[in-house]
């Protein structure tokens, strides 16, 4: 079946560290948030979540749904219109989000070896990468960072393991999130099952 997401961190001190010791979710703030990008229900209400979900299964929600959690400075986003964001201006929310926070936003199928990252600091996109199976590198904009020293794209890293663009992104979310969905493998890695996110339709 393989991986998929499609979720955003924002972020005002190391998310890591903030992943591994969450405050109180901010059911509150993750309400207000959720009513922000999907509108308010046609009733003219506020929207509420229907059901609690995780950092490991809810990172790809479908059916028009999003998942959402504020803790405090790290806001977690997770919906299917992230993907745009590559191609062209981030939703109004996600300009308030960039315009305060450390944002990055990651993008994973792996199934058809697509993998999606990018990076905004101090309100300004500073890198941006995207690639697939089908169509090769597709975005490559900005200062490669630290951890994609050797990390060239689809290919045999000469030791008989296939990286392929997922890979890529995987690293990307091991390097900023201390975890990763199906690549590199530690035994610290946080479990992400142990974050909750809350998810509205």
């Amino acid at each position: 079946m393989g991986m998929k997401c499609n979720f955003m961190v924002a972020s005002r001190s190391n998310p890591a560290a903030a992943l591994r010791d969450l405050p109180e979710l901010d059911v509150k703030a993750s309400d207000a948030l959720a009513t922000t990008i999907l509108g308010k229900r046609s009733w003219g209400r506020a929207r509420r979540s229907h059901r609690t979900g995780d950092l490991s299964i809810d990172v790809y929600p479908k059916d028009g749904e999003i998942a959402v959690a504020v803790y405090g400075d790290l806001v977690i986003v997770a919906g299917e219109d992230l993907l745009s964001w590559f191609e062209q201006v981030p939703d109004a929310w996600g300009e308030t989000l960039i315009a305060g926070y450390d944002v990055d936003v990651y993008v994973l199928h792996s199934v058809v070896s697509m993998g999606c990252f990018a990076t905004w600091r101090g309100g300004e996109l500073t890198r941006s990468f995207a690639g697939s199976s089908d169509d090769g590198v597709i975005v490559d904009e900005g200062e490669r960072l630290p951890f994609e020293t050797g990390l060239e794209g689809a290919g045999d890293d000469g030791d008989g393991d296939e990286h392929d663009f997922g890979w890529i992104t995987e690293n990307a979310i091991l390097d900023r999130l201390g975890y990763c969905y199906e690549g590199p493998y530690s035994p610290d890695n946080l479990d992400p099952a142990t974050v909750p996110l809350l998810v509205y339709r």
